[in-house]
């Protein structure tokens, strides 16, 4: 789900949530977007994936301390647990949920 305007949705604040930040210029997005979409589809009913593309909405990378892309903010009701920066295989990533998920 992309996150459009300088709105944050709500549901960001309720369960386990991913927002990738990247942007469509920068060439690696598609490989992002598909390593995010896996992890959505392996997480299910446990985590919900956001995208901002912050060429279009920097005030919402800004308000979440984004500087470098990709970078992905991992929330849990609303409270950010993580930032990884740069991009990295699908493992990297499970790892790193299923080390969030157990706590």
């Amino acid at each position: 789900m992309y996150i459009e305007g300088s709105e944050i949705p709500e549901a960001i604040y309720y369960g386990n949530v991913i927002i990738l930040f990247s942007a469509t210029i920068f060439e690696k997005h598609t490989q992002m977007k598909d390593i995010a979409e896996e992890l959505e589809a392996l997480y299910e009913d446990r985590i919900e994936v956001y995208f901002v593309d912050v060429d279009e909405y920097p005030e919402v990378a800004e308000k979440f301390g984004i500087h470098l892309i990709p970078s992905v903010g991992i929330f849990t009701n609303g409270t950010p647990r993580m930032k990884i920066e740069g991009l990295h295989e699908l493992s990297f990533y499970k790892t790193k949920f299923d080390e969030l998920l157990t706590t």
